[in-house]
C-alpha cells in the first residue's frame, strides 16, 4: 500500500472524507414569474478539511513542518490517503496545526526520535472530475 502523503511529505495518517464532485445549480427565478428556474453551472467539489498526522524529532522540527506545509497553500498536490487512494490536482487552500503533543514512547511514524505528534487540519478542494 502507498504511504499516506501530501505532495512529497509523508505522514503517519491522512484522513480524507468523501468529497465527490456534483453538478451545481444557480437559481434564475425572476420576480413576478411563477415557478422556479435553475441553470447548470458545472461540476464542482466543495472544500473539505482533511486530517494529517506526523511525528517530529524535536520542537524545532514542529516549526519546520508547519513552515513547509504552509508553503503548500495555493498549490495543487497529489494526496494519498490511509487507504492508498490517490487524488491528483488537489488545491491546498489552508493549513492549520493543532497544538503539538509531546510523547514519551512512540513506535512507527516517519521521524527518528519521535518526541512530538503533530496533527494538521488542511482545507483542500478537488479540481478534477473523478
Amino acid at each position: 500500500m502507498t504511504a499516506s502523503k501530501i505532495g512529497t511529505y509523508q505522514f503517519i495518517s491522512v484522513k480524507w472524507p468523501a468529497n465527490p464532485m456534483g453538478e451545481r445549480l444557480s437559481e434564475i427565478t425572476r420576480p413576478g414569474v411563477d415557478g422556479v428556474g435553475y441553470k447548470k453551472e458545472g461540476k464542482r467539489a466543495e472544500p473539505v478539511v482533511i486530517e494529517a498526522s506526523v511525528d517530529a524529532d524535536d520542537a524545532a522540527a514542529t516549526v519546520t513542518w508547519m513552515t513547509n506545509l504552509k508553503a503548500l497553500e495555493g498549490t495543487l498536490q497529489t494526496i494519498y490517503d490511509d487507504h492508498g487512494q490517490s487524488f491528483t490536482n488537489v488545491g491546498i487552500l489552508e493549513v492549520r496545526r493543532r497544538l503539538p503533543m509531546k510523547v514519551e514512547t512512540a513506535t512507527g511514524g516517519v521521524s527518528t526520535n519521535k518526541k512530538y505528534l503533530l496533527i494538521f487540519d488542511i482545507t483542500v478542494q478537488s479540481t478534477e472530475i473523478a
